[in-house]
C-alpha cells in the first residue's frame, strides 16, 4: 500500500452490532483507527481527533529528523561497542554506573534514579537485577521508608567505571566530539537544550533532585581530586 492518505474520506460511524462509534481515516478503503463508546463520545474531542491535515515533513525537516535518528543510533552504538570491548560494559551499564558515581554516597532511590536516567522504574529495576548479578550495583532499603528501595554502587562497580571511563570518553571524542568544531558544538548543545526544556516541561510533576541538572554529565568532565586519589568507591 503507497501513497498519501485519502484524507477526504474520513468522519465517524457507528458499528451496526455494537452501537460503537468509530474514527476513521482512510487509505483508499475505510480503516478503523479508534473506538469509543457511543455514550461518552464527546463531539467536540471527536472533532479534535480527526485529523484534518498532514503536514508532511520538508526536505531540510527530514534531514534534521533522520539526521538526528540515524546519528543517534550509530553513535551509541559505536560508543557501546568501544566500552564493551574495553572494560566488558555495555553503553547502558556505563550509564547506570555514572549516575550512581555522581551521587552524594553513590547511592540513588530507584524513583530519582529512574527520573535522572528517564526511565521508567520497571525498566530499571530489570537492569538493576542484571547489574546486581555482576556485583556492579546492590539494592538496599531506604532507612526512613522500608517500602523504597536505593540502587548503590558497589566497590566493584566504582572500580570497573573508573577502568572503563578513560576509553569512554576516547570513544565520546572520536565518534562526536573530535569530528564538530567548537561553532558547530555550541550550536548542537544550544539545540539540545531546547529540544531537552520542551520535552521536560512538566517539571513540577517530576522528583526533586539532589544533583543538579548541570552536574548529571560529571562523568564525562575531569574527575575530582578525592576520587583521583582513589577513594571513590
Amino acid at each position: 500500500m503507497s501513497g498519501k492518505p485519502n484524507l477526504a474520506r474520513r468522519g465517524t460511524q457507528v458499528a451496526p452490532s455494537t452501537g460503537a462509534v468509530y474514527l476513521s481515516l482512510t487509505w483508499g478503503q475505510p480503516r478503523w483507527k479508534a473506538a469509543h463508546d457511543k455514550s461518552r463520545l464527546d463531539p467536540l474531542r471527536t472533532r479534535h481527533e480527526i485529523v484534518t491535515e498532514i503536514r508532511w515533513l520538508d526536505e531540510l525537516e527530514s534531514r534534521a529528523w533522520l539526521g538526528f535518528v540515524f546519528t543517534r543510533d550509530l553513535i551509541a552504538a559505536a560508543v557501546g561497542r568501544d566500552s564493551l570491548r574495553a572494560s566488558n560494559l555495555t553503553y547502558v551499564e556505563y550509564t547506570v554506573l555514572a549516575r550512581l558515581a555522581d551521587a552524594p554516597d553513590h547511592r540513588r532511590s530507584f524513583a530519582e534514579l529512574a527520573a535522572v536516567l528517564e526511565w521508567s522504574q520497571s525498566r530499571l529495576s530489570h537492569q538493576i537485577t542484571r547489574m546486581e548479578k555482576r556485583g556492579l550495583v546492590a539494592r538496599e532499603s531506604i532507612p526512613d521508608d522500608a517500602r523504597r528501595t536505593a540502587a548503590v554502587l558497589t566497590g566493584k562497580g566504582s572500580e570497573v567505571l573508573t577502568t572503563a571511563e578513560p576509553a569512554y570518553i576516547d570513544s565520546v571524542r572520536r565518534h562526536m566530539i573530535d569530528v564538530l568544531d567548537r561553532d558547530q558544538l555550541n550550536a548542537l548543545a544550544d539545540i539540545y537544550d531546547t529540544l531537552l526544556t520542551h520535552h521536560r516541561r512538566p517539571a513540577q510533576a517530576r522528583i526533586a533532585l539532589d544533583t543538579p541538572p548541570d552536574q548529571l554529565s560529571g562523568r564525562l568532565a575531569e574527575p575530582n581530586s578525592h576520587e583521583r586519589d582513589g577513594h571513590a568507591g
